[in-house]
């Protein structure tokens, strides 16, 4: 009788990627390597067990392929929750590594009310397009709720003019930005915000500031802060903008001004909007007006009271807000003189390109809506292009 050679034991298919074991409840389990892993062998064990080696077998071929084709994720990472990685997100500077005070603010303030107490607990794993379908529409309907309620001032009857639409749109585009970086790092197979067009939602277009109006505005303002609102307008800057120029930034000689800060809500210098520094050409009237106002001062601030005060941006602010109620034009914004410069702009016939560059704008979008605003309103606009110069000379 010849001695039987013993059977070599056929390896685990798979089992140069991962391993399967039979567990004492007879279940098989799987193995797979894991970058996050913090066990010795650098395997972390599959979400779910199996009734069979063969299903064990399968699952981590399928891992495999995943990891081959950049959409695995680790489950290690997927298990915290989305707070967590949010928080570590927000910490590390978001999608770019980098944010402004402001952004990081916004970010911060949007997930403290509207994400953390709502799907933040959750595995960040387990938030998928349904979760997500349903916590944006849940929170469309309590910020719809919210901007319907009376105000904490019972004095104050004036009707609310924000819906929530901006504040549900917000906070959709941090949680897509989050979920993105989520899918790099491996920790979720997939980006599961995919509502079309909810981080882009339609609001209602700004009714446009005729020079008329514009002037009856300016008049109830003190005569000494008048020049700094027809520079806003014949400038385009945005009122951070506005608030931070210098005479460094301006140069008569070239009819230029450099813009590359601004001043922010709560008072800070930073960077301008789009982290830009551009040179914008003045037309001469504006060239004439910065003359006017400059004197013979050559340093510090452009805008200043008459006393040599300089203006801030909330001083400008309030400025704008009593002299629209006294003129009875409290439906128009501070930042509607710009739109109305830009669109007055268009009137002329300057190319798209040269509205784009003044504004300073990176995109189109802008350009277009204050083309379609000319086309609907030809001869107002027209009309009030006619006027714009002389109502800038004249101050009235």
């Amino acid at each position: 009788m010849t001695d039987e050679k013993p059977k070599k034991k056929r390896r685990a298919r798979g089992s140069t990627f991962g391993t399967s074991r039979k567990m004492s409840s007879g279940r098989w389990q799987a193995r797979y390597p894991d970058p996050s892993s913090t066990a010795q062998d650098g395997r972390s064990p599959a979400p779910e067990t199996f009734p069979t080696k063969a299903e064990a077998d399968a699952w981590l071929a399928q891992r495999r392929t995943e990891m081959s084709q950049g959409s695995w994720f680790s489950s290690t990472k997927g298990k915290q929750s989305l707070s967590t990685y949010a928080a570590k997100w927000l910490a590390n500077g978001g999608t770019r590594g980098e944010l402004k005070d402001s952004t990081r603010a916004l970010y911060a303030d949007l997930l403290r009310r509207h994400i953390d107490p709502t799907i933040g607990k959750r595995p960040i794993a387990s938030i998928d397009p349904e979760t997500v379908t349903e916590w944006y529409s849940k929170l469309g309907k309590e910020l719809s709720k919210a901007a319907a309620a009376p105000r904490k001032n019972a004095k104050d009857t004036s009707p609310r003019k924000a819906t929530g639409t901006t504040r549900q749109a917000q906070a959709y585009r941090l949680l897509r930005g989050i979920m993105s970086s989520a899918v790099r790092a491996g920790a979720v197979h997939q980006n599961p915000c995919l509502i079309p067009k909810a981080g882009s939602p339609k609001t209602k277009e700004r009714p446009f500031m005729s020079v008329q109006v514009f002037g009856e505005v300016v008049a109830k303002m003190p005569e000494d802060m008048q020049p700094a609102f027809y520079l806003a307008l014949g400038t385009h800057l945005r009122l951070g903008e506005l608030s931070a120029l210098t005479w460094a930034d301006v140069d008569l000689d070239a009819g230029t001004i450099l813009i590359d800060k601004q001043v922010t809500k709560d008072g800070k210098v930073t960077t301008t909007k789009t982290d830009d520094r551009s040179t914008l050409t003045l037309a001469s009237e504006m060239v004439a007006l910065l003359g006017e106002m400059q004197g013979e001062t050559r340093t510090g601030p452009v805008l200043t009271r008459a006393n040599g005060t300089p203006i801030s941006r909330y001083a400008l602010q309030r400025a704008w807000k009593k002299a629209r109620e006294e003129a009875g034009h409290e439906e128009f914004r501070i930042h509607d003189m710009r739109h109305t410069g830009l669109t007055l702009l268009t009137a002329t016939g300057a190319p798209r390109k040269l509205v784009m560059r003044q504004g300073r704008h990176s995109t189109s979008r802008a350009a277009d809506i204050y083309q379609h605003i000319v086309e609907e309103k030809a001869e107002e606009v027209l009309g009030d292009y006619a006027k714009v110069l002389a109502a800038i000379r004249s101050g009235s």
